[in-house]
């Protein structure tokens, strides 16, 4: 499903279009953050489970603050 929001969100100029792409990736996204630590939690041995988990979420933060940053240098 990102491929083909990525793909709608490059091409493609119209408003409904644009929406529904962002609306997927926003819940592609939302689904994403929630299962994966869940997997992590679920496979990790048990003396790692927690360093596994602060580091998901350390790079999701980073991801967040990359992309705020690459909006403001763009903008």
């Amino acid at each position: 499903y990102w491929h083909i929001s990525y793909y709608c969100l490059i091409v493609e100029l119209e408003f409904y279009v644009l929406a529904s792409a962002r609306f997927v990736m926003g819940f592609v996204i939302g689904i994403s953050t929630a299962i994966i630590p869940v997997y992590i939690n679920s496979v990790a041995p048990p003396t790692m489970v927690g360093k596994l988990g602060a580091f998901n979420q350390v790079l999701q933060t980073l991801g967040v603050v990359f992309a705020y940053l690459a909006g403001y240098i763009i903008i």
